[in-house]
């Protein structure tokens, strides 16, 4: 059986490949994966397959620099990270870090009903929700995506007080529902609205019969989560080749 920890990168790689499947731009060989979507700048990355070796990472070279778009190696470690020097050895630096965290889904959690989460179905809401989504997390998901994808995906606008305040997706595979993309723009934060989205997500899988809800955090981020009872499983790091051919 899966350890939860598989279960949360196996659903992030599963959202990865339905949208690179879309677009028929997801790739994989016996060590590596990646796939890249023009006008977008997500998903478009590499992941391993197996172990890390200086082999393997001399194809994901290869695949970087052979993309016509920017992409992102990201690799999941325990938190000593302790194969961090041999990809700066390969000139990945780091881009970001983000935190793997799950819940093992039990009581529902009490919120105020302040938002509602409105599913993305119409042309206009996916105008919405590509043009908002940039605002809380300073990059672009193309409406192109939403647009192919959105009867797989499931991507939703989070409403306050009449006003698109937030995106979100919540994606599931067998017995896990992932939340990714849960962000509320700068001038509705610091209210209590993220924790309430999440509190709607995890009732709902409640009541859908899920066992975990996972999702990966940034490192300002996870205070959030671990205050609803979700656990820090590992270190999801994601580089950038720092250097030209």
């Amino acid at each position: 059986m899966n350890t939860v920890k598989e279960k949360n990168i196996n659903n992030l790689i599963s959202l990865w490949e339905t949208i690179g499947n879309s677009f028929q731009k997801q790739f994989s060989q016996n060590t590596i994966s990646h796939c890249q979507v023009t006008g977008s700048e997500w998903p478009n990355r590499v992941w391993f397959t197996s172990e890390v070796t200086e082999e393997t990472l001399e194809t994901a070279i290869e695949i970087v620099w052979s993309s016509s778009i920017p992409l992102t190696l990201s690799h999941w470690s325990d938190f000593e990270n302790e194969l961090h020097p041999i990809f700066e050895q390969f000139r990945f630096g780091t881009k970001s870090e983000q935190i793997g965290m799950s819940l093992k889904l039990q009581d529902k959690h009490n919120h105020s009903n302040r938002v509602t989460l409105e599913k993305v179905m119409e042309e206009s809401q996916v105008t919405d929700w590509s043009a908002l989504y940039p605002r809380s997390f300073g990059y672009k998901i193309s409406a192109e995506i939403l647009n192919k994808t959105s009867h797989l995906i499931p991507y939703y606008l989070v409403r306050f007080n009449d006003q698109i305040i937030g995106t979100v997706i919540a994606y599931k595979t067998e017995n896990v529902l992932g939340v990714h993309g849960l962000g509320i723009i700068p001038e509705f934060r610091k209210q209590g609205l993220a924790e309430e989205v999440m509190a709607h997500l995890i009732n709902n899988a409640i009541d859908d019969h899920v066992e975990f809800v996972t999702l990966q955090s940034s490192a300002m981020g996870k205070n959030i989560y671990q205050k609803m009872g979700f656990s820090e499983d590992f270190l999801m790091t994601n580089y950038r080749l720092i250097t030209g051919k």
